[in-house]
C-alpha cells in the first residue's frame, strides 16, 4: 500500500507557483524528515533553491540511486494523505492531513479532498524545535 506523503514547497523567490517532493514510503515521520532537513540546512534558510535540495537530500538519503519510492512534482499526488508545506514566503512550515471524515468514498474525486492543518503553518525554527532531533 505505501505511506505516501508530500513536501509541498511554495513561495520559491516569491512564486505562487508550488513544486511537491513525493514519498512513497515516509509520509509518518516527514515532519520529521523535513525539520531535520532544516536544522541541517540553517545557513540556506534564505536561499530557497539550496534549501529545497537540502530537503529532497534528506528525504532520499540512502536511497538516492533508486528508481522509486521518491519524486519531484507540480501537484498533489492523488493518493497522499500528508502533506508538510514549506513556505518560502513568509518562512513558515505547517502541515496537512486528508480529513477522512469529508471524503464521499462512493464518488471519490482527489481533487474533492478535504486537507485540514494539524500543525498550523509556524516559524521555520519553531518548526525545527518541535519536530527534529537535531537543534539549532
Amino acid at each position: 500500500m505505501g505511506d505516501r506523503g508530500q513536501v509541498e514547497i511554495t513561495g520559491t523567490y516569491g512564486s505562487d507557483e508550488s513544486i511537491y517532493l513525493y514519498t512513497h514510503w515516509g509520509a509518518s515521520n516527514l515532519e520529521h524528515t523535513v525539520a531535520n532537513a532544516m536544522a541541517r540546512g540553517t545557513g540556506r534558510w534564505n536561499d530557497d533553491e539550496y534549501l529545497n535540495r537540502i530537503i529532497f537530500s534528506e528525504m532520499i538519503q540512502g536511497e538516492v540511486m533508486e528508481d522509486t519510492g521518491y519524486g519531484i512534482g507540480l501537484s498533489v499526488h492523488g493518493d497522499v494523505y500528508k502533506l508538510v508545506v514549506v513556505n518560502h514566503s513568509d518562512n513558515t512550515i505547517g502541515i496537512k492531513q486528508v480529513n477522512y471524515d469529508n471524503v464521499d468514498w462512493n464518488d471519490y474525486n482527489s481533487d474533492d479532498v478535504v486537507w485540514d492543518w494539524t500543525q498550523e503553518p509556524v516559524s521555520f525554527s519553531d518548526f525545527v524545535t518541535l519536530y527534529s532531533a537535531v537543534s539549532v
